[in-house]
């Protein structure tokens, strides 16, 4: 009971001073706030201070707030703005990544634990990435839709494969149960797109400011159901979240802007305010660091990791780059799409349930995707802001590039769901 009552009290201080360290830190460089959380979650729990101890509570809080997160991050996939040319390269990128993973994988940890390796380090945190181009005025440029096209297969389709592969089913039958999914889930995207929007924006707008909260109420709904289906299905309930947002996209596509905006103001307060930042603050929790550090070859397994992010799954992206980008650019866009955490902690959290890999592999994959969200921003941002300086009348930058060589596919990016 003193424990809970102590999780109670420290899970909010925590999230609030890793909001003012991340601000302090964002001075020097844009460190990503689930970075800190996680750091902070590592020093408060087990690992060690000992004030937190892992419970039912934040083990249930932290699945809502996955789910949050999730959820998210599929209203920030406009496929239609990446559709054409950026998506297919994008596509084409992760499964050359996933496959080289995979085969790598296979030879150094065995048959077993590849496929949790593989769907790991093949992600893509667009997430974290969509704040860091918006501040720098990047967004609707065809070098953030090159961004998004990568973090959008980079969250899914892992997604898909952890649903596929770490089911503890036969390949076949989690197969079957997948189409079954996604028969379901085209459905609700078909629905969503053809049923009148008219009038559930005005019943939006008379309700956003009063107790029933319609739209939140729907979302959630929506959410609701399709995490379900995930459960009755047996399949990783991640990916009825993601879907629930791309379904809200939809409904909100045609939105006026402000009640877009409204609405995504309010699941952001409730996802990034309340639930996410106990999603990786649980994860630093149960961060195995006395495994780690006993072990040289975790700590080897820590840099590998964050070789393989920028390497094997960053350079693929590159495939994305709009037509006469620079090298500079290209550089920048590959240490974007290095950029993984959320998929890494779920999926590593995953595989120790399911005793598929242990607690020190576990942490070692989720230190490689800490380390990778510290350095990939900073580096991205850098080569990125140092290729706009050298573009002189916009011959030399991406968006003339792409201008001269547009491509169907090559369209901006809109940032709001609206």
């Amino acid at each position: 009971m003193q424990h809970l009552t102590l999780s109670i009290a420290l899970l909010p201080i925590l999230a609030v001073v890793a909001t003012l360290i991340t601000r302090f830190i964002g001075r020097i460089a844009p460190v990503p706030l689930p970075a800190i959380e996680i750091v902070l979650g590592v020093i408060a729990g087990p690992a060690v201070l000992g004030l937190i101890q892992p419970n039912e509570m934040i083990s249930v809080l932290s699945e809502l707030g996955g789910a949050f997160l999730f959820l998210l991050a599929g209203t920030e996939i406009d496929v239609r703005a990446i559709t054409g040319r950026p998506l297919r390269r994008a596509a084409g990128a992760w499964v050359i990544s996933f496959a080289v993973l995979f085969a790598l994988g296979s030879v150094a940890a065995g048959a077993a634990v590849a496929p949790v390796v593989a769907i790991a380090l093949s992600s893509t945190a667009v997430g974290m990435l969509l704040p860091i181009l918006k501040d720098a005025g990047d967004l609707g440029s065809p070098f953030a839709t090159s961004v998004v096209a990568n973090g959008a297969v980079g969250e899914f389709l892992p997604l898909i494969m952890m649903s596929l592969l770490l089911s503890g089913r036969t390949l076949s039958t989690s197969l079957l149960v997948l189409v079954i999914f996604a028969v379901i889930a085209v459905f609700l995207l078909w629905l969503a797109n053809r049923i009148p929007h008219a009038r559930l924006h005005r019943f939006i707008r008379e309700t956003q400011h009063t107790s029933s909260q319609f739209a939140l109420r729907l979302v959630i709904m929506i959410m609701g159901v399709l995490i379900a289906l995930d459960l009755l299905l047996g399949i990783d309930t991640l990916l009825g979240a993601f879907t629930a947002g791309m379904v809200l996209r939809v409904l909100l596509s045609d939105a006026p802007h402000e009640d877009a905006a409204f609405v995504e103001s309010k699941l952001q307060g409730i996802g990034f305010g309340l639930l996410v930042p106990i999603f990786f603050i649980n994860a630093g929790l149960g961060f195995d660091l006395q495994a780690l550090f006993a072990s040289p070859i975790l700590l080897l397994i820590t840099v590998s990791s964050t070789l393989a992010l920028f390497v094997v799954r960053g350079l693929p992206g590159m495939l994305t780059a709009a037509r006469g980008s620079s090298a500079r650019s290209r550089f920048a866009l590959a240490a974007y799409t290095g950029t993984a955490l959320p998929i890494i902690v779920a999926a590593s959290t995953l595989a120790v349930s399911q005793q598929i890999i242990g607690s020190g592999l576990a942490a070692a994959l989720i230190g490689g995707g800490l380390l990778s969200v510290i350095i990939g921003p900073v580096v991205g941002a850098t080569l990125h802001k140092a290729q706009g300086q050298t573009s002189t009348g916009g011959q030399r930058g991406d968006a003339a590039s792409a201008s001269r060589d547009e491509d169907p596919g090559d369209t901006p990016f809109v940032t709001t769901l609206g």
